[in-house]
């Protein structure tokens, strides 16, 4: 008998045992987890609009572009100056003016798998120049005429004439690669299926709500650490975007309402850059058609527009009146004579326009609270020297489309800058010009800024381009309000952030700590 109780303490010590070794073995193990796997690093951006697509040969929409930089690669990049450097084109050389050789980066795949490579290069480039594609790059490719493969990692591209600007543009959309065999399977819906060479695939888009994109571990810089994700949250009320960032709900955002940021700046979690840039408003009037096919009508209204009331009031004074479409650079003009505010002038040219009383028109802006609101102070201003203004708010993902296609006449719109001169003189103001939504025709402009692009003499260039800067700023296609401070706001444990001339944040460099 006792040997049975004996033997049954026995049992009932060494259950003990084992459940309080594997009690301590559990919690040895979760330990080691909360320190060896460490919580997935979700990067959240905030943006004020959706996209349409992420096929980088048919983007229009600004928004995009941010989701691009973090899944492609361009063949060059652009520093904090807006000087090119090295991409997936390592060197570049022009044997004669009218030609560029590019050596290409090796080791490099697109997220399928396949190599990226000259022969990728070279389709890419054909299928932005073919008419079938439909493609806005083809215009900004200037007088691209042919893409040859000299070797599996270099290629050339011989231009009709000389065409300085080409590299710059390669920083944008014409130098998104994308993986051949992935639009050739996908076809139409490419867009929304990208893929690239980037660090971040696309795995996750809820139109109008968000996108998710994961980091893709076959990136091809090794040196260099990335979130785990990032995610884009579509959230148009600027107010709402500010909130969510300061309950830690996003982590950065851009076109912060410049009214906020006094009170952004008192939250300790929160830090606000603010940087001069290059980027324009303007108040676009279409050209081609009345009635702003009258040049005193328009003359009439940019002497109307008082720019410093609107950066105060829109602004709170961040920001510098617009006098022309380039406004710093290597390019400027330091003597442009512009327009400034002069209702009395306005008035006289009023009737030299030769409009009815009370003369109207409709202009569109983006239903977001910036371009409301310098739509109400346009409309303010110009009902003081006889005109009324009619403003109609419009969705932003819809407003450019509505401007490309002709269907407003008026219109307040916001232009990021490019790296070189000629290209924003360019797309805006030659005929055909990839953005030339005023539908702007100057023979002599034209003629001017084509000679500017056939030629790399950077003097004769600025020459050229001022010249064209100063006819068309007597022309007034557009009014250009004010150039405006860009304002990012973080959380104060985000790195990474740099800011880039075009005002796009960079994302793919973006961690939180």
């Amino acid at each position: 008998m006792k040997r049975y109780w004996g033997m049954l303490w026995f049992f009932v010590l060494m259950t003990f045992l084992l459940i309080s070794t594997a009690g301590c073995g559990t919690k040895d193990s979760s330990d080691s987890g909360t320190t060896s796997e460490k919580a997935a690093q979700v990067v959240r951006v905030g943006l004020n609009s959706g996209a349409d697509t992420f096929d980088p040969a048919i983007s229009t929409q600004l928004t995009e572009r941010y989701i691009m930089y973090a899944t492609f690669d361009t063949l060059v990049q652009y520093d904090k100056d807006f000087n090119i450097q090295p991409g997936l084109a390592v060197s570049w050389t022009n044997p004669d003016p009218k030609s560029c050789v590019l050596k290409l980066r090796e080791g490099v795949k697109f997220q399928d798998g396949t190599d990226f490579n000259a022969d990728t290069v070279k389709w890419n480039f054909d299928r932005m120049l073919d008419p079938a594609t439909k493609s806005p790059c083809k215009k900004l490719l200037g007088p691209l005429k042919t893409v040859e493969v000299l070797g599996p990692y270099e290629v050339k591209f011989t231009f009709d004439s000389p065409y300085p600007s080409f590299l710059s543009v390669l920083g944008e959309r014409p130098g998104f690669m994308v993986s051949p065999d992935a639009v050739q399977k996908a076809g139409d819906i490419f867009g929304q299926n990208p893929v690239g060479t980037g660090p971040y695939k696309l795995t996750e888009w809820v139109k109008d709500d968000h996108i998710t994109l994961t980091k893709w571990d076959g990136y091809w810089d090794t040196s260099k650490t990335f979130a785990d994700q990032i995610v884009f949250k579509f959230v148009p009320d600027t107010t709402v975007r500010e909130q969510m960032l300061r309950t830690g709900d996003l982590d950065i955002i851009d076109d912060v309402l410049p009214t906020d940021i006094a009170l952004l700046e008192k939250d300790a979690n929160i830090k606000v850059g603010k940087y001069d840039s290059m980027t324009f408003i303007e108040l676009g009037m279409r050209c081609d058609q009345p009635p702003f096919n009258n040049l005193a009508l328009r003359q009439a209204i940019s002497y109307g527009i008082d720019r410093q009331e609107i950066i105060d009031l829109v602004a709170s004074g961040n920001g510098k009146p617009g006098l022309g479409p380039l406004p710093t650079g290597w390019a400027a003009n330091p003597n442009l004579q512009a327009y400034s505010y002069n209702p009395e002038k306005a008035k006289e040219l009023l009737k030299q326009a030769g409009v009815p009383a009370n003369f109207s028109f409709v202009m569109t802006v983006s239903a977001t609270p910036i371009y409301q609101k310098i739509g109400e102070l346009v409309q303010q201003q110009l009902s003081k020297i006889g005109i009324n203004v009619q403003v109609k708010p419009v969705d932003y993902s819809q407003h450019y489309s509505m401007e490309q296609s002709g269907e407003t006449y008026a219109f307040i719109e916001r232009w990021t800058p490019r790296a070189d001169p000629g290209t924003i003189l360019d797309m805006h103001f030659s005929p055909a010009g990839f953005s030339n939504n005023d539908r702007y025709n100057n023979k002599e402009v034209a003629d001017l800024i084509s000679k500017g692009n056939a030629t790399y003499d950077q003097a004769e260039r600025t020459k050229l381009f001022q010249q064209a800067e100063q006819l068309i700023v007597n022309d007034a296609p557009m009014v250009w309000i004010y150039y405006p401070s860009m304002l990012v706001a973080q959380r104060s444990n985000v790195t990474g952030y740099e800011f880039i001339p075009d005002g796009i944040i960079r994302v793919r460099d973006l961690k939180v700590e």
